[in-house]
């Protein structure tokens, strides 16, 4: 016996740690996830419970179109989209070339039918809420994510070059960007130039109220400013105003302006702004209800009288109501409505805007 072996080594046999122990791949605990979504839809009914108590007798209800409907929803994109993806599932499955027990086709399978169960759910609460944004900020990203899971489920044997992936996001990227630069960039030219004049109003002293002739800038303005308008496209979501205080603000907007009961007839037949001022966002926009209540010709011809009756019975008690302090144009509006109440200084031209500084007539 040799020494090495005297002293409890074999001399052949030299010693080895065990090999490390191999992580467990992560598995999909579905119990878990299952416990989480419930107790998040009961959280969210029980907050949608209180908002309408707190809501009752007021227009949050109208101004941001609650619908109370148990009416299907079944033919959006993301939901055709949505069912081409199941059906392929199952044909796969049926054919015993996907395990329906695997987490990847369940994960997969789930991401499918979230839409159906997102734009259905009113079938069983009855309320649905602007469902467009679930279409447009989250469903269409899990239906995008369903798709490649397919993708690796099913054709994965395919072996498509990551190269032809990236060329592909790149391309559809670059076209997304170009679209939007195309679209947006007058308007957000026209925004930044008009940024100086929000800080102006801002830093004055002078309290009173500010009309902008430009729809644009007048929703704008709120980010830099807090001098209060006379009127702005997103009024229809203040707190504290009433439907008819609204509306009552837009006529001595129009009529401060220069609008005649001939031009508002008109801009209520084809203006989407002066619909939706006078009539709501709930009767003009298509994708925020089901229900949507189309606007009848007699409608339209009471708001004119309606119109044409405050602009000729506008009185001084009127002007009063809400003192402007500065008028900022882009156009060149007829101010003789104007100027029968105020006198009016122009102050500067910044960009393609005038500023004038107005004052109450006594």
């Amino acid at each position: 016996m040799g020494a090495r072996e005297r002293h409890g080594v074999p001399g052949s046999i030299t010693a080895r740690k065990p090999p490390p122990a191999r992580p467990k791949p992560l598995e999909l605990d579905l119990g878990f996830l299952f416990n989480v979504d419930f107790v998040a839809v009961v959280l969210g009914l029980i907050i949608l419970a209180i908002a309408e108590v707190f809501a009752a007798g007021t227009r949050l209800d109208e101004d941001q179109a609650l619908t109370f409907s148990r009416a299907p929803d079944l033919f959006r994109v993301t939901e055709i989209t949505s069912l081409l993806v199941v059906l392929m599932l199952v044909l796969h499955i049926r054919r015993r070339r996907v395990d329906w027990r695997s987490p990847q086709t369940l994960f997969v399978m789930a991401c499918a039918v979230v839409s159906f169960v997102v734009f259905n759910q009113q079938v069983i609460t009855g309320i649905s809420l602007q469902a467009f944004h679930y279409e447009q900020f989250i469903i269409n990203y899990l239906v995008l994510v369903g798709i490649v899971g397919t993708y690796h489920l099913i054709w994965s044997h395919l072996k498509i070059r990551p190269i032809v992936w990236a060329a592909f996001a790149i391309g559809v990227g670059l076209v997304t960007a170009l679209k939007d630069v195309h679209d947006n960039s007058a308007l957000n030219v026209r925004r930044d130039q008009a940024k100086v004049i929000f800080e102006q109003l801002e830093a004055s002293d002078t309290y009173g109220w500010v009309v902008f002739d430009n729809s644009l800038l007048a929703a704008s303005s709120l980010t830099d400013s807090t001098v209060p308008q006379l009127w702005s496209p997103n009024m229809h979501i203040y707190g504290g105003l009433d439907g008819a205080e609204r509306v009552e603000r837009y006529y001595q907007y129009l009529h401060l302006l220069g609008v005649t009961p001939q031009t508002f007839a008109h801009d209520l037949q084809n203006n989407l702004q002066t619909r939706v001022s006078v009539f709501g966002l709930q009767r003009v926009n298509e994708v925020l209800s089901q229900r949507l209540t189309p606007i009848t010709a007699d409608e339209i011809r009471s708001k004119v009288d309606l119109y044409t009756s405050y602009v000729n019975n506008f009185s001084q008690q009127q002007a009063n109501r809400w003192p402007l302090v500065y008028v900022i144009t882009i156009a060149n509006p007829d101010f003789s409505n104007l100027d029968r109440w105020y006198t009016r200084t122009p102050v500067e031209r910044i960009g393609e805007c005038v500023v004038y500084e107005v004052k109450l007539k006594q």
